[in-house]
């Protein structure tokens, strides 16, 4: 580990100019030492073009899509920072996004992980938010604050919060590695999508917190919302869908405890029904995220088993994030 420096790690696949932008953002960055990882998931586009043209950007190319959890792993076990950025390809920050992060991290040894504001879109498309940070709803549904609000200033305030969006966090190496799960910082098994969530609970069981600075702010190119609210029947996005639906049930299995889930059991229950139901008829390709979680059982057994034992942060000062 290099103390000061930053690590950036970019999963790419497919993101055609996004990737370019991003990249020019970070050139942009004031805070120095950097090092920019960029793991490719076998793209079929040129949107690496840049990233091998850049100069400073090591490029790991994968041959096949491993999935964004896999392909993060690969670039951080590279990864010499003691601070840890995953950035999505799609992201534009302004140019002080890393110094205000690494402030914080610095001035709170608690703090394992921190976010800022992302707006959506990109640089031209106004101040409509993205996030605000990452919070779980009682029926443990992952949800970025504010989303899709406008920005009038009301999460100005720098403030605790659940977890970090996964667009944009950063985080402390020393927690990345108390947080390891039988050796993996994101969990392999989700593939894409939740894997933030699931971090961030990790890391408050294990007693990090986790910081949202509004001065650290940015773009997000995503512009749907919620994967499992966009209306495509693509088949990309069934695929993301699909996995969505699947790593919620992971990290409930991994991360919760029957005393906390008794209470949300009924709203939980009306929320899944409805949901199954609505798969079952309109959207029945879903379906298959049930079978995923069957297969995924044994293995998730064996990584909650590891993260109980380990966890020192009693359930009932977690639930109190569950808003």
């Amino acid at each position: 580990m290099q103390s000061g420096l930053i690590s950036v790690i970019i999963v790419n696949w497919n993101s055609g100019r996004q990737l370019a932008l991003c990249l020019e953002s970070l050139t942009g960055q004031t805070y120095h030492p950097l090092e920019i990882i960029v793991v490719d998931n076998a793209s079929t586009d040129d949107s690496l073009a840049p990233a091998y043209t850049a100069g400073h950007v090591r490029v790991i190319r994968n041959e096949t899509n491993a999935g964004f959890c896999r392909a993060f792993n690969q670039g951080y076990a590279l990864s010499q920072g003691e601070f840890i950025v995953s950035l999505n390809p799609d992201v534009y920050l302004l140019p002080d996004f890393l110094t205000r992060l690494a402030d914080l991290l610095k001035e709170r040894p608690a703090a394992g992980l921190a976010g800022g504001k992302l707006w959506r879109g990109g640089p031209r498309a106004g101040y409509t938010l993205d996030s605000t940070g990452l919070f779980l709803s009682p029926s443990r549904r992952p949800y970025d604050r504010g989303q899709g609000q406008i920005d009038r200033g009301q999460y100005d305030r720098t403030e605790e919060v659940f977890g970090a969006c996964g667009a944009a966090w950063m985080a402390r190496r020393a927690m990345l590695e108390d947080v390891r799960c039988l050796g993996e910082v994101l969990d392999e098994d989700f593939f894409a999508y939740y894997d933030d969530a699931d971090l961030a609970w990790r890391a408050r069981s294990r007693g990090w917190q986790c910081w949202y600075e509004p001065r650290a702010a940015g773009w997000h190119g995503r512009g749907g919302g919620d994967t499992l609210r966009k209306p495509s029947r693509a088949p990309k996005m069934a695929f993301a869908q699909r996995h969505a639906v699947k790593n919620r049930y992971l990290m409930m299995l991994k991360n919760d405890s029957l005393a906390g889930l008794l209470p949300a059991l009924p709203r939980i229950l009306i929320e899944d029904g409805t949901r199954l139901g609505y798969m079952a008829v309109r959207r029945p390709i879903l379906l298959g995220a049930y079978l995923d979680v069957l297969r995924l059982l044994p293995r998730m057994l064996e990584k909650r088993q590891e993260i109980r034992r380990r966890r020192w942060v009693p359930d009932q000062a977690l639930y109190r994030w569950f808003r």
